[in-house]
Protein backbone atom coordinates (compact mmCIF):
# COMPACT_ATOMS: atom_id res chain seq x y z
CA UNK A 1 0.00 0.00 0.00
CA UNK A 2 1.56 3.37 -1.63
CA UNK A 3 1.67 5.95 1.44
CA UNK A 4 4.05 6.44 4.96
CA UNK A 5 5.65 4.52 7.74
CA UNK A 6 3.28 5.80 10.91
CA UNK A 7 5.09 2.75 13.26
CA UNK A 8 6.55 0.24 13.87
CA UNK A 9 7.40 -2.13 17.05
CA UNK A 10 9.27 -4.82 18.01
CA UNK A 11 7.88 -7.76 20.04
CA UNK A 12 9.49 -7.07 23.25
CA UNK A 13 10.55 -10.45 23.56
CA UNK A 14 13.20 -10.51 20.90
CA UNK A 15 14.11 -9.66 17.15
CA UNK A 16 12.03 -12.44 15.86
CA UNK A 17 8.69 -10.40 14.67
CA UNK A 18 7.87 -7.15 14.61
CA UNK A 19 4.92 -4.97 13.00
CA UNK A 20 4.98 -2.16 10.45
CA UNK A 21 1.74 0.38 10.18
CA UNK A 22 1.97 2.01 6.95
CA UNK A 23 0.24 3.54 3.84
CA UNK A 24 -2.36 6.39 3.53
CA UNK A 25 -5.21 6.29 5.57
CA UNK A 26 -6.96 4.20 6.39
CA UNK A 27 -3.62 2.12 7.05
CA UNK A 28 -2.80 -1.25 7.06
CA UNK A 29 -0.74 -3.06 9.64
CA UNK A 30 1.22 -6.22 8.83
CA UNK A 31 3.31 -8.25 11.32
CA UNK A 32 6.82 -10.01 9.60
CA UNK A 33 9.09 -12.41 10.99
CA UNK A 34 12.96 -11.25 11.48
CA UNK A 35 13.65 -11.67 8.05
CA UNK A 36 10.50 -9.53 6.75
CA UNK A 37 8.17 -12.82 5.79
CA UNK A 38 4.90 -11.42 6.64
CA UNK A 39 2.92 -14.08 9.43
CA UNK A 40 -0.01 -11.90 9.00
CA UNK A 41 -1.92 -8.80 8.03
CA UNK A 42 -4.47 -6.62 10.21
CA UNK A 43 -7.56 -5.43 8.60
CA UNK A 44 -7.19 -1.88 7.53
CA UNK A 45 -8.34 0.96 9.84
CA UNK A 46 -7.72 4.68 11.40
CA UNK A 47 -4.65 3.76 13.05
CA UNK A 48 -0.77 5.36 13.71
CA UNK A 49 0.15 3.77 16.45
CA UNK A 50 1.64 0.50 18.01
CA UNK A 51 2.37 -1.02 21.70
CA UNK A 52 3.26 -4.46 22.68
CA UNK A 53 2.82 -5.39 26.59
CA UNK A 54 5.82 -6.22 28.27
CA UNK A 55 5.14 -10.40 27.75
CA UNK A 56 5.20 -10.14 24.26
CA UNK A 57 1.47 -11.25 23.96
CA UNK A 58 -0.72 -8.31 23.47
CA UNK A 59 -0.31 -5.70 20.77
CA UNK A 60 -2.48 -2.75 20.75
CA UNK A 61 -3.09 -0.29 17.74
CA UNK A 62 -4.11 3.03 18.33
CA UNK A 63 -5.35 6.12 16.28
CA UNK A 64 -4.31 9.41 18.13
CA UNK A 65 -3.52 12.88 17.07
CA UNK A 66 -5.82 14.20 13.94
CA UNK A 67 -7.56 10.62 14.19
CA UNK A 68 -10.52 9.91 16.09
CA UNK A 69 -8.75 8.09 19.21
CA UNK A 70 -9.89 4.52 18.56
CA UNK A 71 -8.19 1.18 20.07
CA UNK A 72 -8.04 -2.19 19.39
CA UNK A 73 -6.08 -4.97 21.62
CA UNK A 74 -5.15 -7.72 20.14
CA UNK A 75 -3.66 -11.11 21.35
CA UNK A 76 -0.42 -13.17 20.47
CA UNK A 77 -0.11 -16.33 21.13
CA UNK A 78 -0.34 -19.61 18.76
CA UNK A 79 -2.31 -16.98 16.45
CA UNK A 80 -3.79 -13.56 16.81
CA UNK A 81 -7.02 -13.09 17.08
CA UNK A 82 -8.92 -9.88 18.33
CA UNK A 83 -10.23 -9.91 21.78
CA UNK A 84 -13.26 -8.00 22.93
Amino acid sequence: KEGPIHDLAWNPLGNNEFIVLYGFMPSKAMLFDAKCNPIYEFHVGSKNMIKWNQQGSLIMFGGFGNLPGHVEVWSRGTGVGEIK
